[in-house]
């Protein structure tokens, strides 16, 4: 986690040893009945507020990046 004057960005890596599917959009995806909520929720989350939302899958390890603006 990082914070500057107006900004906010959080980073969480995971190790992952299968591939990582994504959209047309870069979200990650699944095919797994009851999976993927929780990545739905934060997609909802980030597009409601504004927010940046990125993910990557790259040498076995996901990553999302999260970067909110900071308000007073």
């Amino acid at each position: 986690m990082i914070q500057n004057d107006v900004q906010v960005g959080l980073e969480v890596i995971n190790p992952c040893a299968g591939s990582v599917e994504f959209d047309n959009k870069g979200v990650p995806i699944t095919h797994k009945a009851g999976h993927g909520i929780g990545m739905r929720s934060i997609v909802a989350f980030a597009e409601s507020n504004g927010y940046l939302l990125d993910f990557r899958y790259d040498q076995k390890k996901f990553a999302m990046r999260l970067v909110m603006r900071v308000t007073g």
